[in-house]
């Protein structure tokens, strides 16, 4: 007798409403889950533009037979459920019932499956949701689904779809998530016959890790495990000398399911309160167990969203378990950082920067003038820097400069109001993304979806002033940087560089957002950190330097760098 069942109308009525097909991104995730939940111990996928001409997934899992092909197609049709209760006790990963149907009614599909222990297997062809043919076939055993031409039936969803080299990096991201958690699982993603990814399923954390982030990240990472209350926590976070821009190195699990739980990561993230610079996201794999009637997976039609009935207990263990991982139980962690000389002066400075991972290099850079003395030329707005001048009190935390100014008490962030100064210098400059060789050429490991963002934006990487070529399988050589990086630039800036360009602004011309990320980094990398003391001098520098900035009011990130208290709401918080 076969599995796949049609559901009644109240169970179908309980099922969040929506459709799961939006982009190649969902199709992946629902052939992969199906996967996972047959018993797959090896899964291949293949794309092709990005997953619009083609995304194949087979898989060596427990395959079908002609009766259940046939109604795998069906809507509403799933081995996963019987009855609305079933919804309570999800113990599956693609209990949606519309998923193959949704994907067949929008595409061309070619199901191949076969069960172990039967002598031949079946095909299934499908074009508009219409079922074309349904024959024997000699296929091994699993199951192969084939989607082609993915909305070649409605234009206009086709139209809305992400460029190719946005989704063919998702792509590569997703089936790394799914290799980190589902590390007994081998995972390859092909393109062309080359393969994007490449995890090899021996059931560590650590193997997978390195096919997903490479051996400098994995070489970083600590094991994480948590118990408590029925609830567990087991996975890798990185240590904070390793870090990224965004939160592409992150993935989430919970119950085998790959998510996207702001809690949970926020949960990860306060982990590391305190042992990041500003801007920086850590890198983590995190798989949670819960009893399965303690998580709703039913709130949204891709099920990446989910709800959870003890909310707190679940952030509480995370949060717990990855501060233990990386304090190793025994208290704080050192405050990763990068000290750089403060400029006093104009001109060309030569010195000795320390960047990360401790390592020294001499550089050469143009710095903005922060010479103490000068007279604003120009008010920025609402600062009322005129008709008195900032009197610096000293330096707080050394992060924050205070000064007096007209009745103002101005808590000044260092590093943000330096970064200030030099992008607006930087945007002044158009020759400092001028190529600039590099006397000893920057070795950089890739991850794979880095990888594909350095294969696909080739032209405005070079445009920015780097030159890089490959040096082995998983290997960057970078022998050129522009010349406004030249001494500030390692291994993970470069890394920040192309994550950042992924990412990008809707709308946003390539050309007006390689620029703006351009100057952005290069101002992070050159300012002044938090932690780094400075003299009477040196903020009064800096604070007049900032008074001649077009934008004196944010960083280039967009966050505030300046915060005034009147001198009046603290003479009422004494009680005068």
């Amino acid at each position: 007798m076969g599995k796949i069942a049609v559901l009644d109308d109240e169970t179908i009525g309980h099922i969040a409403a929506g459709e799961v097909v939006e982009r190649p991104l969902s199709v992946l995730k629902e052939l992969v889950e199906n996967a996972l939940d047959a018993g797959a111990t090896a899964v291949t996928v293949e794309v092709a533009d990005g997953g619009r001409d083609l995304l194949k997934v087979g898989d060596d899992g427990e395959g079908m037979d002609a009766a259940d092909l046939a109604l795998s197609v069906v809507r509403h049709a799933t081995s996963k459920l019987a009855r609305a209760d079933d919804l309570r006790h999800v113990g599956t990963l693609g209990f949606r019932g519309e998923a193959l149907a949704s994907i067949a009614a929008v595409s061309r599909l070619e199901i191949r499956t076969r069960r172990s222990g039967e002598v031949t297997g079946h095909r299934l062809v499908a074009e508009g949701g219409n079922i074309l043919a349904l024959e024997e076939n000699g296929c091994p055993p699993g199951t192969w689904i084939s989607v082609q031409d993915l909305f070649y039936n409605t234009p206009a969803r086709k139209s809305f779809l992400p460029s190719v080299r946005t989704e063919r990096a998702n792509l590569v991201e997703m089936a790394g998530a799914f290799s980190l958690l589902n590390p007994r699982v081998s995972f390859r993603l092909l393109e062309g016959g080359r393969a994007l990814l490449a995890a090899p399923g021996g059931g560590s954390y650590l193997e997978a890790a390195v096919a997903v982030h490479g051996p400098e990240v994995a070489a970083s990472l600590r094991p994480v495990s948590g118990r408590g209350a029925g609830m567990e926590v087991s996975g890798l976070v990185a240590g904070p000398e390793v870090s990224r821009a965004g939160r592409s190195g992150q993935a989430l699990g919970v119950n085998g399911r790959w998510v996207q739980s702001y809690q949970l990561r926020l949960a990860a993230e306060n982990a590391y309160i305190g042992t990041l610079p500003g801007g920086r996201r850590p890198i983590f794999c995190l798989s949670v167990r819960v009893p399965p009637e303690e998580v709703d997976v039913n709130v949204h039609p891709t099920k990446q969203e989910i709800r959870f009935r003890r909310l707190r207990e679940v952030q509480g263990l995370v949060y717990r378990a990855c501060r233990e991982a990386l304090t190793g139980g025994v208290g704080g962690m050192a405050v990763i950082g990068s000290p750089r000389r403060f400029p006093t002066g104009a001109g060309t400075t030569e010195g000795v920067r320390t960047v990360g991972g401790g390592v020294q290099r001499t550089f050469t850079a143009h710095e903005p003038s922060l010479t103490a003395g000068a007279t604003p030329e120009r008010v920025g707005s609402g600062y009322g820097w005129r008709p008195d001048l900032p009197r610096v009190i000293g330096q707080l935390c050394r992060s924050y400069i205070l000064a007096e100014v007209g009745g103002f008490l101005w808590v000044v962030d260092q590093h943000a109001a330096h970064e200030r100064v030099y992008y607006e210098a930087f945007a002044a400059e158009p020759d400092q993304t001028v190529a600039q060789r590099l006397l000893v050429p920057l070795t950089v490991e890739m991850p794979p979806v880095l990888w594909n963002v350095w294969e696909n934006w080739g032209e405005e990487i070079a445009a920015c002033g780097f030159l890089a070529e490959p040096f082995g399988p998983k290997t960057l050589l970078v022998r050129c940087v522009p010349a406004g990086l030249a001494g500030l630039l390692d291994g993970t800036g470069f890394l920040d560089l192309l994550e950042h360009l992924s990412q990008g602004g809707a709308g946003e011309e390539p050309s007006g957002r390689r620029d703006r990320l351009f100057r952005r980094m290069a101002a992070c990398r050159a300012a002044v950190k938090a932690k780094d003391e400075l003299s009477l001098g040196e903020m009064n520098a800096l604070l007049e330097q900032l008074s001649r900035c077009r934008d004196p009011h944010t960083c280039p990130h967009g966050r505030p760098l300046l915060v005034k208290l009147p001198v009046e709401d603290l003479a009422r918080r004494m009680g005068r």
